[in-house]
């Protein structure tokens, strides 16, 4: 659980409506491939659009330094705020004082108090919003992401605004804040039989103009009367390396020394996959790096794959970046000590100079195992017998390798306080029930459903992996929350059926048994499927039905049937976590997460209240007394459901009661309002596991 490293802000007004799209660009840009393997919180993108306290009113405030979040949340070490510069925007701040304006304001006096931290990156979405306006007075000082578009209502370039913000981002995380420099390494010429490799390697440097990027390339850079080697081996281990891999690239020895002093000087490298009739043999240097295709057509080389390649070498420039602050917020951190935080996959060439280089500086003695921590996705087990072979060699009497999706603390490590990792097996006996619901509160947070998903996504992995097992009632819908959590033990857990999912009887008797089958047999070894009858007991779905779909109308034998399923999971879990919830529109005889809640707190089992996507979840949790909830203003329109009324009192009496313990979920009053309040998934699903780790080892002692 490390403080956040970057946070992204998307403000825009609902006027104009093509910000929501930018918005969904720049957050599918960075839950890409280049982000996915850091520590949970290095970088996330909200949104900031509709109003906080009713649709006249400026939206959530943004968390800047020296404006923390609630309940001792922490604000992320850095801030970028992107404001999308459209008349609608334009024209409530041109009113003069008002919720729009002072949002805006608070914005640039946020960069103003702490520029080193807290950053402004606009998008021109209106060339006419910045002509003259109060907007353009506030804002036009920062240099804009991409183009502005060339006519009214066409859209900025998507690919161009998340290239332009990745690097200001990977600049901006940079203490010295130096702009990045591509090193183009690359054969010379034809002459060597590779067709058109010349204009491969001038479109690539024309790609590079057409940024804002610095570019190294030899023939251009290299000064009369420089050490040529000693400069060329200088950049390129501080530049960003881009390998334009042509049929002769991997026999050329300078190729090779380029490529080798980048990785072993831990600098991003990329390689442009042009090879046309193929190399002789390849080279053991210059594999373990993304590569990306590009090939020549009849029509010329592809422009959109250069262009690929070039965005993917700047998004692993801010993952390099984003690696070295979580290493920095790891210091004291006792799980989280490696002897080596590598800042990609360790491979022998790399591995080989880096124990040379401790070896050399005496931080290799005592006979200690050797930790390694790098970027996901993990090495596969023959790789790191070799890398075991390496350091054997090498006299270092064992080698641990891991990444953040597999970090776990040994059994034999003592405890350290509340952001230690659980050890291995920790949660091993413990079952986890999950209450989830999308929360009609998240476009007010400015979270979306790709928010939501995540922090499921990570309790689903951080029990899974402490060895524990998870318990869902629900729908098996391809795009429902049964298929995402079973796609997420897919890449990460074990395969001895760690997921128990429960159906209640309207919905598998609403299913074909075709569909039923196929999904138990997707769900393989990664989960059982139990179908029950109207009273909760397991039951052949099959009985007194034919293969069609046979649902059942009945409103009460729905409403009796959900509840039956729900006393059923009881019986199988030792507590239950929830997340967002609808408040009007259930089936049940309560709203779902309402009477999961009381049924499980009734039992007396364990409740975490992950409040941060609002919804009913928040508000059990104010009912309980946990947190107020002060941080999100109440709706302008409350729920009308006399369930949710009922339900809600239910609660309130609960917490009065004379008998009333809590919780009782491992956690502090203080983790618990923390809980209550995050909406980030590493931190939730930390201290949801935290929580049960502790209850497993009181039960075990």
């Amino acid at each position: 659980m490390l403080p956040p490293v970057a946070e992204v802000y998307v403000v825009w007004h609902p006027d104009d409506p093509s910000g929501a799209a930018i918005t969904r660009a720049i957050l599918d840009h960075f839950h890409g491939t280049p982000f996915t393997g850091l520590i949970g919180g290095a970088v996330e993108v909200y949104g900031r659009s509709q109003g906080w306290r009713g649709p006249q009113d400026a939206p959530r405030p943004i968390p800047l330094p020296g404006t923390p979040p609630p309940n001792g949340l922490e604000v992320a070490q850095l801030v970028a705020v992107v404001p999308v510069l459209g008349t609608g925007l334009a024209d409530s701040v041109e009113r003069g004082a008002g919720p729009w304006h002072d949002y805006v304001e608070q914005i640039v006096d946020g960069h103003r108090r702490t520029p080193r931290r807290a950053g402004v990156f606009p998008v021109v979405l209106d060339k006419a919003a910045v002509d003259g306006t109060k907007l353009s007075a506030m804002l036009g000082q920062f240099l804009a992401l991409g183009e502005a578009p060339a006519r009214p209502g066409d859209a900025p370039d998507a690919q161009a605004v998340c290239r332009d913000l990745t690097q200001a981002l990977a600049q901006f995380a940079d203490p010295a804040n130096r702009r990045l420099t591509i090193f183009v390494s690359h054969t010379r010429g034809t002459e060597e039989g590779e067709p058109a490799g010349s204009e491969l390697v001038a479109l690539v440097r024309s790609a590079i103009r057409e940024t804002r990027l610095s570019e190294f390339f030899d023939a251009s850079t290299l000064q009369p009367g420089e050490r040529w080697a000693e400069v060329i081996r200088l950049n390129a281990a501080s530049s960003a390396l881009l390998a334009v891999r042509t049929d002769n690239y991997a026999g050329r020895t300078w190729c090779q020394e380029e490529m080798l002093v980048a990785k072993r000087s831990g600098m991003p490298v990329v390689v442009l996959d042009a090879l046309h009739h193929g190399d002789e043999r390849g080279s053991f240097l210059m594999d373990h790096v993304p590569s990306v295709p590009v090939r020549r057509t009849v029509h010329g080389w592809d422009r959109a794959s250069i262009a690929a390649g070039l965005n993917r070498l700047v998004g692993e420039c801010l993952k390099r970046a984003l690696w070295r602050h979580q290493q920095r917020l790891a210091r004291d951190r006792p799980g989280l000590a490696a002897t080596w935080w590598a800042p990609h996959a360790p491979e022998p060439a790399t591995l080989a100079a880096w124990l040379t280089r401790e070896r050399r500086h005496g931080r290799l003695a005592g006979g200690r195992p050797l930790r390694i921590i790098h970027p996901d996705p993990p090495l596969t087990p023959p790789e790191r017998d070799v890398l075991a072979q390496v350091t054997a060699l090498a006299g270092v009497p064992g080698l641990e390798i891991m990444t953040p999706r597999s970090l776990v603390r040994e059994p034999d490590v003592p405890e350290a306080g509340t952001t230690d990792l659980l050890p291995r097996g920790a949660l091993s006996g413990m079952r986890l029930g999950i209450s989830a619901a999308q929360s009609p509160d998240l476009d007010r947070l400015g979270h979306s459903e790709a928010h939501f998903r995540l922090a499921l996504g990570e309790i689903t992995r951080a029990v899974a992996s402490g060895g524990g097992e998870l318990i869902y009632g629900g729908h098996l819908r391809p795009d429902g929350y049964t298929a995402f959590m079973s796609a997420e033990l897919q890449r990460y857990a074990r395969r001895d059926r760690p997921l128990l999912v429960c159906l209640a009887w309207h919905v598998h008797r609403a299913m074909p048994l075709a569909e039923l089958a196929r999904f138990r047999h997707e769900l393989g070894m990664l989960g059982t499927v139990v179908c029950l009858d109207p009273d909760g007991d397991e039951i052949d779905p099959a009985k007194g039905r034919d293969a069609a779909p046979l649902p059942d109308a009945d409103p009460e034998l729905r409403r009796s049937s959900l509840t039956s399923m729900r006393r059923y999971m009881l019986e199988h879990q030792h507590g239950r976590v929830f997340l967002g919830g609808r408040r009007e529109g259930s089936e049940g005889k309560l709203p779902g997460l309402v009477e999961e809640a009381l049924l499980t707190l009734e039992q007396g089992q364990p409740v975490y209240l992950a409040g941060g996507f609002g919804g009913a979840t928040l508000d059990i949790a104010r009912a309980l007394q946990v947190d107020d909830g002060a941080w999100l203003p109440p709706s302008e329109s409350p729920p009308d459901d006399p369930r949710y009324t009922e339900g809600y009192q239910r609660l309130r009496d609960l917490a009065r009661s004379p008998g009333w313990l809590g919780l009782r979920n491992g956690l502090t009053d203080e983790e618990n309002r923390r809980l209550a309040a995050s909406h980030r998934p590493s931190d939730i699903a930390a201290l949801v596991s935290l929580g049960l780790g502790r209850l497993a080892q009181s039960r075990r002692e």
